[in-house]
């Protein structure tokens, strides 16, 4: 199985903070750094370092070339990110507190420049067996997933930054959803019940420190979150999804691919950034197996 993943790419420009600022509130910073992020690319490189085949649609500033030699050091697919002239390489600013708790704003920039033409093109290799994986951030989600699923992909999509008028329309095409608590609850309170979401369509929550669950149809199964002292948690849901979709392409079972993307996630956050600290296979595998 290979996954296509169309994503955002993006600089994560970090401001660390003792607590994070109220509206109206300024704060002092208490340190500056800069990593590559972006929900598309965190999950490709977690795809890409649990193992799994997966290949980055994405968009980025003609300037900045070296984010795709930074990709490929990880492992990740990059024959079908472009680059443009027209627009920044997509920004998020991000404060990180003492507690690792975070707040975000994000910049799109040429997250939005994606173009369906080399869409169309890039989905010709692939077949039914594969996935495609989006998330909301890129101009290119919606036609991606239309057209991956008259081809066949299974479909999986990341609801963030979640858009219920985005989201309603394309949920029926959806195989794995993957949202977090707050997502959880904004989805439950425009369709009603858990039981309004499409047969056959998988759920995956991600509860921060609470674990994380998965649900299908009558069946759920939870897994707790894996003991870390959290520095920064940028980038954990991310890795947990990136990890799971690895996972399961090996063929493993659905509880045992909760218990590797709880251990990655769990690994990640303890360091700062968010694709910098992901961690490898191995290194998952260890604590795993421990």
């Amino acid at each position: 199985m290979s996954i296509l993943n169309i994503g955002s790419l993006n600089l994560d420009i970090v401001y660390r903070v003792s607590c994070l600022p109220l509206a109206g509130e300024t704060v002092k910073a208490l340190n500056k750094s800069i990593y590559l992020g972006g929900k598309g690319l965190n999950q490709s490189v977690a795809i890409a370092m649990a193992g799994g085949d997966v290949k980055h649609f994405g968009v980025i500033s003609s300037d900045d070339e070296w984010i795709i030699s930074k990709l490929l050091k990880c492992g990740v697919d990059c024959n079908f990110i472009s680059k443009t002239q027209q627009a920044d390489t997509g920004q998020a600013i991000i404060f990180v507190a003492e507690n690792g708790d975070n707040s975000i704003v994000l910049l799109s920039g040429a997250n939005h420049f994606l173009k369906e033409s080399e869409l169309e093109a890039a989905l010709d290799e692939f077949s039914n067996s594969d996935w495609l994986l989006t998330q909301n951030e890129t101009n290119a989600a919606e036609y991606g997933i239309e057209l991956a699923r008259n081809r066949g992909l299974s479909i999986a999509y990341s609801a963030a930054p979640f858009d219920l008028q985005k989201l309603l329309p394309i949920l029926p095409k959806i195989d794995l959803l993957s949202v977090n608590e707050i997502e959880y609850e904004q989805l439950i309170a425009a369709i009603g019940d858990i039981h309004c979401l499409p047969k056959n369509q998988a759920l995956l929550i991600t509860k921060g420190a609470s674990g994380a669950e998965y649900i299908k149809d009558d069946a759920r199964i939870n897994v707790d979150a894996y003991a870390a002292n959290a520095v920064d948690t940028t980038g954990a849901g991310d890795t947990f999804l990136g990890y799971f979709l690895a996972m399961l392409d090996v063929g493993k079972e659905i509880e045992d691919c909760m218990k590797f993307a709880s251990i990655a996630a769990g690994l990640q956050v303890m360091k700062q950034g968010a694709s910098n600290s992901i961690p490898s296979i191995e290194q998952v595998k260890i604590h795993f197996e421990g």
